[in-house]
């Protein structure tokens, strides 16, 4: 197995199996600030019968890291580790979204920091451009408050909807405006 290096990382881990894999689950949830897990317990061989409860793990670090440097790290060997190429991919993997040959896990089972990425992952697979302009429209509307141009991007970022944003942005800003504008008047009535 090759030393690549990556900043995203696929994990599967046996705790219940072996204590070096407890050691390694423990330490991802204590130290990485960006993670995402799910335990299986549901999948089938290919013979019928349930494997073995395992946990699948996101990984995500700032910056590019060697496999055998992480598998040293968790105390694990490389070979659990798989080096990730579509991190959207590997989010919506955890829960096996779009194979339906598979168990169908529940979003509500993830755990994590990069949950919320997934979240806008799946809020967004099916959404035309429209739907998630109008999205962000209804998000806007509903705030009763003064909203800063820095906590809208943080929101349209965690749900995964940058792209519609920045072909707007003027559009958006303008909206922001008048929202706070409006948020003043009510202020200033009361």
């Amino acid at each position: 197995m090759n030393n690549e290096r990556s900043i995203s990382w696929a994990l599967v881990l046996y705790p219940n199996e072996d204590p070096k894999h407890k050691f390694a689950f423990d330490y991802i949830v204590k130290n990485y600030s960006k993670f995402a897990y799910i335990k299986h317990d549901k999948d089938f061989q290919d013979n019928g019968e349930i494997k073995k409860e395992h946990y699948h793990f996101v990984i995500q670090f700032p910056n590019y890291r060697w496999r055998n440097a992480i598998a040293e790290e968790l105390t694990i060997t490389p070979n659990y580790l798989e080096k990730i190429r579509n991190l959207e991919n590997s989010l919506k993997y955890l829960i096996h979204f779009n194979n339906s040959d598979k168990y169908q896990y529940d979003i509500n089972e993830v755990e994590g920091t990069l949950k919320q990425k997934l979240i806008g992952y799946l809020n967004t697979t099916d959404k035309s451009e429209s739907d998630k302009v109008i999205e962000l429209l209804d998000f806007l509307e509903s705030q009763k408050s003064y909203v800063k141009l820095s906590d809208f991007l943080r929101y349209v970022c965690s749900i995964n909807m940058y792209d519609i944003y920045r072909r707007s942005a003027s559009t958006f800003i303008r909206l922001l405006e008048e929202h706070n504008q409006r948020q003043q008047l009510r202020e200033k009535i009361k």
